[in-house]
């Protein structure tokens, strides 16, 4: 079983909104920018995706090499410097904004991506969505741990049989049992430690790869996964009423 692009995902500029520009994020946005490129080469389209990014933090000393950011980088704001090097680089007038997200379902976007160490704020995203109807608007979440990390597509808003389900759907209140990963870390060494190389690379390509599949193939046979880079797995999750039973959703709000 495919999930089927969206008809209002085509013949138009797609709105893309980015939380978080850190370790994941800043990896992202160059995945959508390559992703932007190459759809305008195919397809002719001046602009396929316009991207709004949101982060309020400042880039570190440590995020440098774990992270999508340069030495002179540093004391910088992570969404400002990003956008403005991809401007530059690929004439896309993409906006940064460097303040956090109020975490608040609106009609702006058409995908939704979250790249957040607050499994919190996920879940304030998650809740608030299920009294808005968000039509075909789409939220991809990517989330990690040292050397693991998930990816999961769902439409946002309330839930229905006829909808994928997203994270908050699959997870509920389990979300705040996440550990939180709030403090910075003081050291290159330490920040490895935390998270290994290549951890938020993968959590980005697959999260793009599910924005590549839908508008380039007009299809995706999976809605997100789970690897393990240290053993070298990847589980897909499908877009199948039988997955989604496994984590005790049916669509039916009383799974809340």
């Amino acid at each position: 079983m495919s999930f089927i692009t969206p008809t209002s995902f085509f013949n138009k500029t797609v709105r893309i909104t980015v939380i978080g520009a850190g370790g994941t994020g800043s990896y992202l946005l160059s995945y959508l920018a390559q992703i932007n490129y190459l759809l305008r080469m195919v397809g002719g389209e001046d602009c396929p995706l316009q991207v709004h990014v949101y982060d309020p933090d400042t880039v570190s000393e440590t995020n440098v090499g774990r992270q999508n950011f340069w030495p002179m980088d540093i004391g910088m704001n992570k969404a400002d410097v990003l956008v403005n090097r991809i401007n530059m680089g690929f004439g896309t007038n993409w906006k940064s904004h460097a303040v956090a997200h109020d975490m608040k379902p609106s009609g702006r976007a058409d995908i939704v991506m979250t790249c957040l160490d607050s499994a919190q704020a996920r879940h304030s995203l998650g809740k608030a969505s299920q009294d808005f109807y968000g039509g075909d608007t789409l939220w991809i979440d990517g989330g990690n741990g040292a050397k693991t990390g998930q990816v999961i597509m769902g439409h946002l808003g309330r839930r229905s049989q006829s909808r994928l389900p997203n994270l908050y759907d699959l997870y509920g209140d389990l979300l705040l049992d996440s550990p939180e990963e709030s403090a910075p870390s003081c050291s290159h060494a330490e920040s490895i430690r935390r998270q290994d190389f290549g951890v938020n690379h993968t959590t980005a390509f697959y999260m793009a790869n599910l924005v590549w599949q839908m508008l380039r193939h007009g299809k995706v046979n999976y809605q997100g996964g789970f690897f393990d880079l240290e053993q070298g797995e990847l589980n897909p999750i499908h877009p199948i009423p039988d997955v989604w039973a496994a984590f005790g959703y049916s669509g039916k709000k009383d799974d809340a």
